[in-house]
């Protein structure tokens, strides 16, 4: 039964990934791209990591208590992100729409190995538990949020951006950069169940970050003609 629930919780986390570089046309591209995006992942978030250290008392507090200013520091910390994914896609030539999913795939992959691996190995050896399940679907909602931010940060690097667009652009990148501030907090400040906040990190994630965007790109690509 553990060796089956593990299965099931590496499928959850893996699968969408997976089927995203299968039926993308990713894999005729190969994979070297991809790792590198991994790699530069990897060195974001030591670069990180060092940052936070300037900041150890106002960080390490209690989860259960939310502190907004460590939070805000957080998420001060975070943008290093948005540098090291637009590095990425400096990097990577070809379509838009390929060096996007290029980029994102890489980045994800990378991402939920470090930040979820371990959490999900412990699978392996326990009895049956919800809380890998929600690890899992956490993964699914990391992979929504980085091709959103993938975008929005080559539609910013664009000089033929539509002028209204932009701050929209500017606004959806603070937005999630921040929510683990006005989200997370909101959230925790309620006291909503697990389940409950999941379903509504995914709705966040869809439709207030992801169809603004796509709508966003595709304004753009009728305009540049991809």
């Amino acid at each position: 039964m553990t060796l089956f629930h593990f299965g099931n919780v590496v499928a959850l986390a893996v699968l969408p990934i997976y089927f995203l570089y299968k039926f993308s046309g990713l894999s005729e591209y190969g994979l070297t791209k991809i790792f590198h995006a991994g790699s530069i992942y990897v060195f974001t978030q030591l670069c990180k990591m060092l940052i936070l250290t300037f900041f150890p008392e106002t960080i390490n507090t209690d989860p259960a208590d939310f502190n907004f200013l460590g939070e805000c520091l957080r998420c001060s910390a975070d943008l290093l992100d948005f540098v090291g994914l637009a590095f990425v896609l400096s990097k990577i030539p070809g379509k838009s729409h390929s060096k996007l999913l290029t980029a994102a795939v890489g980045w994800s992959s990378a991402e939920i190995i470090l930040s979820k691996g371990l959490i999900l190995w412990r699978a392996r050896g326990a009895e049956f538990s919800w809380i890998y399940t929600q690890k899992s679907l956490e993964s699914n909602i990391l992979l929504v949020v980085t091709c959103t931010v993938t975008c929005l940060l080559w539609l910013f690097s664009r000089h033929d951006l539509n002028r209204k667009h932009a701050p929209i652009v500017t606004f959806l990148l603070l937005a999630i950069a921040f929510k683990a501030v006005w989200l997370d907090g909101t959230l925790l400040v309620m006291g909503i169940g697990t389940w409950t906040c999941l379903a509504i990190k995914m709705a966040v994630s869809i439709f207030c970050f992801g169809l603004p965007t796509l709508y966003l790109y595709a304004n753009m690509a009728q305009t540049i003609g991809i």
